[in-house]
């Protein structure tokens, strides 16, 4: 895949995909906010995308929750199933 930067002045969500191509090609266009998305981030939810649709393409009844998104520049804190220490709160306040 190739990564184009396309600026934009504004946008509707902080993070948006749009697909289009043809039946040759697929063009999937990432609009983001910069101030809560950093570039490496973007390219990472792609890969992942990536994956979820060469799964479904495979086989076409697969069940999303069995797919495996995990690519290997992934952080293992970035998982969704990983649980989160409670945060912690001074007494004298």
């Amino acid at each position: 895949y190739q990564l184009i930067s396309n600026p934009r002045s504004a946008s509707t969500f902080e993070l948006s995909l749009n697909a289009t191509g043809s039946e040759q090609h697929l063009v999937l266009e990432w609009a983001y906010n910069t101030n809560l998305f950093r570039p490496e981030t973007i390219r990472r939810f792609h890969r992942q995308f990536e994956k979820l649709l060469q799964a479904v393409v495979e086989n076409p009844n697969v069940l999303l929750q069995s797919i495996d998104l995990t690519v290997d520049e992934a952080r293992p804190e970035l998982s969704v199933n990983q649980p989160r220490a409670a945060p912690i709160y001074p007494k004298d306040k």
